[in-house]
């Protein structure tokens, strides 16, 4: 981070007002930070990945609505407009299929597929058994192979994502490394990417993931959620997100 601090400092040295100068070299520093993380993720990938990557989410999120769907009981599920994008948090995106919304881009776990899952874990499977999408985030690590079609889940692109990345990914957007609840991981995608604005059906970030009928415990991303939305409020994406 010294050396993009650096080149801000350098590429901002010439206005003459140094408060000017200061707020200059901090949006550009920022500017410079999420450009970095971006491209190492995605330098991670493959070239081939790469021209995916790009053709697909950007061209799906840029410019347009995204609506992330959780898996809270009784949602009420938006009508999906022209132009916008559905994205699937775990057991939403099946959610989202069965109530007829198209559904391009899948935020999962590699907890959902693992042969000891929960009951929650397990229903969340069956759910989204028969999703066909564009692109999916699979959270896992890089010696895991899961295979989604063994799932009945078929994916144009599947992308794992490993713990290191996804903090990075979460840090480029409010300033911190945060290991969020995949629903909060799908509305950073979608900012990441350019969305218009992005809509969040289907949550209760009062106890971080949403308690379903049959798991009682409360989740464990309440608090790192909370200050993800508290920092993104001081960034540029603040006014883009709603949560319904």
């Amino acid at each position: 981070m010294r050396i993009l601090y650096e080149i801000a400092k350098i590429l901002t040295i010439f206005i003459p007002i140094q408060s000017l100068r200061r707020k200059a070299r901090k949006v550009l520093l920022d500017y410079l930070i999420i450009k970095y993380y971006s491209f190492a993720i995605l330098l991670r990938l493959g070239k081939n990945t790469i021209v995916n990557k790009n053709s697909i989410i950007k061209r799906l999120c840029k410019g347009n609505k995204c609506i992330v769907v959780g898996s809270a009981p009784n949602l009420k599920l938006p009508k999906q407009q022209d132009g916008d994008i559905i994205i699937g948090a775990n057991g939403g995106a099946g959610i989202a299929k069965q109530s007829g919304l198209k559904v391009s881009i899948f935020c999962t776990t590699k907890h959902l597929f693992r042969k000891s899952a929960t009951k929650q874990e397990e229903e969340s499977r069956k759910i989204v058994k028969g999703l066909s999408v564009s692109f999916t985030y699979l959270h896992s690590k890089n010696d895991e192979k899961i295979q989604l079609s063994d799932f009945n889940i078929s994916s144009e692109t599947v992308y794992s994502i490993n713990d290191e990345e996804r903090l990075k990914l979460i840090e480029s957007i409010c300033g911190f490394p945060l290991r969020v609840s995949t629903g909060v991981f799908a509305v950073a995608i979608a900012l990441l990417h350019g969305a218009k604005s992005v809509e969040m059906v289907g949550f209760s970030l009062d106890i971080g993931h949403f308690n379903m009928p049959w798991d009682k415990a409360i989740r464990d991303h309440i608090g790192e959620d909370s200050i993800f939305f508290k920092a993104l409020k001081q960034t540029k994406y603040g006014n883009k997100v709603s949560i319904n």
